[in-house]
């Protein structure tokens, strides 16, 4: 059976990556506000910041995961082409052993 050439691996998901960092961003957001607010428990703060604050975060969290699949097609992209500059470079060789 042929191997799917397109496929990416888990490690060069960088939509992952974007996705992560969001949560991560989240997370220290949070935290950031827990300890700087006068009692609020850090759940209250992580959900309970009202359709504002958590629109906010999670339009953090969309810019990470668009940040993360721009990075991935550009990744794609580069890998297209050095396999095409390759390719041509091992060409051009074998032209030039001919003459």
């Amino acid at each position: 059976m042929l191997k799917n050439q397109n496929r990416v691996s888990l490690k060069d998901k960088m939509v992952l990556t974007g996705i992560v960092l969001g949560i991560l961003y989240w997370i220290v957001e949070t935290l950031y506000f827990a300890f700087a607010s006068d009692g609020s428990s850090f759940l209250d703060i992580l959900f309970g910041a009202g359709v504002a604050g958590v629109g906010i975060k999670i339009i953090a969290i969309c810019f990470f995961i668009i940040l993360g699949a721009h990075a991935q097609y550009n990744l794609n992209k580069r890998k297209k082409m050095e396999n095409e500059i390759a390719t041509l470079t091992s060409e051009l060789r074998d032209l030039k052993k001919g003459k």
